[in-house]
């Protein structure tokens, strides 16, 4: 009878065993097949995909695959600019990254915190992006990745520069020259920001330097920040009525542009012309490269501000005489005006429907409730198994004794037996 029990245990636990491989295998395919459709640019097909997985992999507790899946279901929605979702698909992201004790799914958390970061300053909850960047540097040295901590870093200057704490943004560029060994990209890169640093605190001489230094290094290197930091020389230049230096700043961002393909920077050159040379008075060579920018408008990597590209070209227009043009490109300049007012609205609205904050306090106590949870669920199993280890040494001296004490009775005897006359 014991036979029996033992065996139908013994099918019940494999079949058990079976059924849960079963499982995790049909997850990692199902996922597989997400990642597939979110690779080819499909990106609604694949959050409604994502979305489906993600129920099916809470039923089962696949902790790695809910934070994967999390964290895809977080860009998308940042990507299509559905930006409150994206913020609570990060937020559970990390939240069960960290429950699940994966070394595996370290540096995905890392990248949501990064990714978190840069949704939230958008939201201008600067304390908030800067407290999940410090919680991903925290993550990236216990993991000892070096180039986390640097990109984190570097996205802290970042948030300081759009919060206007150039000073602040300043000592942070020194620190992390001096603590950490960057790359010279990297460190190009940086030098542009301490020239927008600089710039804005009017130090112009300076920024200057900087830009210069940008411009120098990256003359035969692929880098946007080459073109960045010509149009920003070209401002300070006309701005000090060195219009023939602007012109030069901006005609070599203009071939750089090109050159590289950056049409986002290309149509800034262009907008910068134009304003140049309505400030020369000459709307007719404003028109033809505002003209150029226009063509640009329907790229997708342009920034949503563009459109005041539109407001400069009306004004050239007007300045010609020209109403009829000049009253067209207004009507275009307000209608792109009203959509870039829908956008910030959407911005605040979400704010009002999700409630920043709180989404992000409900996400520190959550997971420090979690993670006191898993603590007591631990200790627990440890007081149950070392309770039992306890008992069990306890027992195995004991036999080990008494085993030892027959032994010895037994070579005693065995002694007495050699000696004996009897």
């Amino acid at each position: 009878m014991k036979v029996i029990f033992n065996r139908a245990f013994l099918i019940i636990f494999i079949l058990a065993i079976s059924a849960n491989f079963s499982y995790a295998n049909s997850i990692e395919e199902e996922y597989k097949h997400v990642m597939a459709v979110f690779n080819k640019d499909q990106y609604p097909e694949a959050r409604k995909l994502a979305e489906q997985l993600l129920e099916q992999t809470k039923t089962e507790q696949d902790f790695y695959h809910l934070t994967k899946l999390y964290f895809l279901l977080g860009y998308i929605c940042e990507y299509t600019e559905d930006f409150g979702k994206s913020i609570i698909y990060y937020l559970e992201g990390s939240r069960h990254g960290q429950l699940a004790g994966d070394e595996r799914l370290k540096k995905t958390i890392i990248s949501i915190h990064k990714n978190l970061a840069s949704v939230l300053s958008d939201y201008k909850h600067y304390d908030l992006a800067y407290k999940f960047i410090d919680e991903g540097i925290l993550l990236a040295e216990e993991v000892q990745n070096e180039s986390q901590v640097i990109s984190l870093l570097n996205n802290k200057i970042f948030v300081l520069l759009e919060e206007e704490r150039f000073e602040e943004a300043i000592t942070g560029i020194h620190d992390l020259r001096k603590n950490h060994n960057i790359s010279k990209e990297r460190d190009l890169i940086i030098e542009n920001k301490l020239g927008w640093a600089l710039q804005s605190l009017d130090r112009l001489d300076e920024a200057l330097v900087s830009y210069q230094k940008v411009v120098k290094d990256t003359l035969s290197i692929g880098l946007a920040v080459h073109s960045i930091s010509l149009q920003n020389m070209a401002l300070i230049h006309s701005n000090r009525q060195q219009y023939e230096l602007a012109v030069e700043r901006l005609n070599a961002s203009i071939t750089h542009c090109k050159t590289y393909d950056f049409p986002r920077w290309l149509l800034r050159s262009y907008g910068n012309f134009g304003e140049l040379y309505l400030d020369l008075h000459k709307p007719k060579t404003a028109i033809k490269f505002l003209k150029e920018g226009v063509s640009l408008l329907e790229n997708e990597d342009q920034l949503p501000q563009s459109y005041e590209i539109y407001k400069l070209l009306s004004s050239a227009y007007y300045e010609l005489g020209n109403l009829h043009e000049a009253l067209k490109y207004k009507e275009r300049y307000s209608v792109e005006l009203e959509q870039y007012i829908e956008q910030q609205n959407k911005i605040t609205e979400d704010e009002q429907k999700y409630n920043i904050q709180l989404l992000t306090d409900r996400y520190f106590d959550l997971l420090a409730a979690d993670k006191d949870q898993k603590n007591t669920e631990r200790m627990a199993k440890f007081g149950i198994s070392g309770t039992a280890l306890v008992f069990l040494s306890i027992l195995l001296a004991m036999l080990y004794k008494q085993r030892r004490t027959r032994v010895s009775l037994a070579r005693e005897l065995s002694l007495i037996e050699a000696e004996s006359d009897v």
